[in-house]
C-alpha cells in the first residue's frame, strides 16, 4: 500500500482497501456508519506514515479525508449506502480542490461508496484534478 500511494496507483489502492474491509470480521452488534469507514482509512494511511487529515474544513464544507505524499494529494469523499459518483459529485460541487490550486503535486479526487449490509467497499470513482492548476474565474455578481 505504501508503494501504491507514493506512486499514485489508484486501482491498486482501491484493491487493497476493498480487501481490507472484506477481511474485517462481522459483528452482529455493529452498525457501520460513514465515520467507521473513514476511521479505518485514516488509520491505514497514518500507520504508513502519510499526512492524513479527516473532516478538513474548507470555505464550502468538509473534506472527508485528505492524504498527502511527496508527489500526490488524494481527496476522499465517503458515502454509505450511496454511490461513488454521488461522493465525487460532492467533491466537485463543493469545489474541495480549490485550496490546492497552488500546489504542484498531482491531485486526485476520489469518491468511495460503502454498503452497510455487505460491509464492503462497493464503489470507487477517481479523477485527476486537471483544474487544480488554474483558478477558475468567478462570476462578478
Amino acid at each position: 500500500m505504501r508503494r501504491y500511494i507514493e506512486q499514485g496507483k489508484l486501482d491498486e489502492i482501491r484493491k487493497v482497501l476493498t480487501v481490507l474491509f472484506a477481511s474485517i470480521t462481522y459483528t452482529i452488534e455493529a452498525d457501520p456508519f460513514e465515520h467507521y469507514f473513514q476511521a479505518v482509512i485514516y488509520l491505514v494511511f497514518t500507520l504508513l506514515g502519510k499526512f492524513v487529515l479527516c473532516e478538513m474544513h474548507t470555505y464550502s464544507g468538509r473534506i472527508d479525508c485528505k492524504v498527502e505524499t511527496e508527489k500526490y494529494i488524494y481527496l476522499f469523499e465517503f458515502k454509505r449506502d450511496n454511490t461513488a459518483e454521488a461522493a465525487l459529485a460532492q467533491i466537485e460541487s463543493k469545489d474541495y480542490a480549490l485550496p490546492f490550486t497552488a500546489d504542484s503535486r498531482k491531485l486526485y479526487k476520489i469518491g468511495v461508496a460503502f454498503d452497510t449490509v455487505s460491509r464492503k467497499l462497493v464503489g470507487w470513482k477517481a479523477v485527476e484534478d486537471d483544474e487544480s492548476r488554474s483558478i477558475r474565474p468567478q462570476n462578478d455578481h
